[in-house]
C-alpha cells in the first residue's frame, strides 16, 4: 500500500500537470483571432483547440455517461416491450441522457478539482471550453439517440420519421433549456437546474399520467416536433456564441 505522504505528492502532482493543461489551452485559444460567426466557432473547435483538450482528464466521465446511456437506453427498451410505455415515449425522455451525464458529472469534477474556475479565469476563454464541450455534447448525444431511435422502430414497427422527430426536438429542447439557465441566470447551476426540470418533467410525467402522456405524444405532428427541434437547435446554437462572448 502506498504511504499517505506519497498519495498525497501524487495528487499534487496530477492536480499541477492538469493546472498547466489547462493553461496551455487557454493560451492556445487567446492567441487565436477574435473572429464572430459559427463558422469560426466550428473551426476552432475542430482544427484549432481540437476534441483533446477539451475532454483531457474526461475518459472516467465519458465512461460512465455512456454506461449510464446503455442502462436507459436498456430500461426503455424493455418498457417498450411489455407495453409501459410507447416507443416515442422511451425516445423523447431517454434523448437528453447522454449530454445531461456528460455535462452535469464533469461539472462536478471540475467543481472538485477546481479547474472550472481556471477556464472561468481566462480573459478570452470565459465559458469557452464549456460552449464547445455542450456542442460536442450535443452531436454526441444526437448521433446515439437517432440509433436509438431506429432500433426501436425496427424492433416494434413504430413510426421511424416521428421517433426521429422526438428524438431531435427532445434532445434540442433541453440543450436550448441548459444554455438559456446558463446565460439568462447568469451561473452555471441555474443552466443546470432548468434543464434538470425537462428531464423529470418528462420522467414524471410517465410515471403518473401515462396513459394522457402517452396520447399526448402520439397525438403530436410530426412536422410540429421537427419545427420545434430546428427553432431549438437555431436558437440554442445563437446562445453558444453569446455563451463565448459574441454579440448577436
Amino acid at each position: 500500500m502506498m504511504p499517505p505522504e506519497n498519495e498525497l505528492l501524487e495528487a499534487v502532482w496530477e492536480k499541477a500537470e492538469r493546472k498547466e493543461e489547462n493553461l496551455k489551452l487557454a493560451g492556445e485559444l487567446s492567441r487565436m483571432p477574435r473572429q464572430e460567426g459559427l463558422d469560426s466557432f466550428l473551426w476552432e473547435m475542430f482544427c484549432g483547440t481540437g476534441i483533446r483538450h477539451l475532454y483531457a482528464h474526461m475518459t472516467d466521465i465519458l465512461l460512465l455517461s455512456f454506461i449510464l446511456m446503455v442502462l436507459f437506453f436498456y430500461i426503455g427498451l424493455k418498457m417498450v416491450g411489455i407495453g409501459a410505455v410507447t416507443a416515442s415515449g422511451a425516445v423523447f425522455a431517454a434523448a437528453p441522457v447522454l449530454y445531461a451525464a456528460i455535462f452535469y458529472l464533469s461539472l462536478v469534477k471540475e467543481k472538485q478539482q477546481q479547474t472550472c474556475e481556471q477556464h472561468m479565469s481566462c480573459k478570452y476563454t470565459s465559458f469557452y471550453p464549456m460552449a464547445a464541450r455542450m456542442f460536442f455534447n450535443s452531436l454526441m448525444g444526437l448521433g446515439f439517440d437517432l440509433g436509438y431511435a431506429c432500433i426501436l422502430a425496427v424492433r416494434f414497427q413504430a413510426d421511424v420519421p416521428r421517433l426521429l422527430a422526438m428524438a431531435f426536438a427532445s434532445l434540442m429542447i433541453f440543450s436550448l433549456l441548459l444554455v438559456l439557465g446558463i446565460v439568462r441566470g447568469k451561473k452555471i447551476a441555474w443552466g443546470s437546474a432548468v434543464s434538470s426540470v425537462w428531464i423529470i418533467g418528462n420522467l414524471l410525467l410517465m410515471g403518473l399520467a401515462a396513459s394522457w402522456y402517452r396520447t399526448l405524444l402520439e397525438q403530436v405532428p410530426v412536422v410540429l416536433l421537427e419545427a420545434a427541434g430546428v427553432a431549438a437547435a437555431f436558437i440554442y446554437i445563437r446562445h453558444l456564441l453569446l455563451l463565448c462572448g459574441q454579440r448577436q
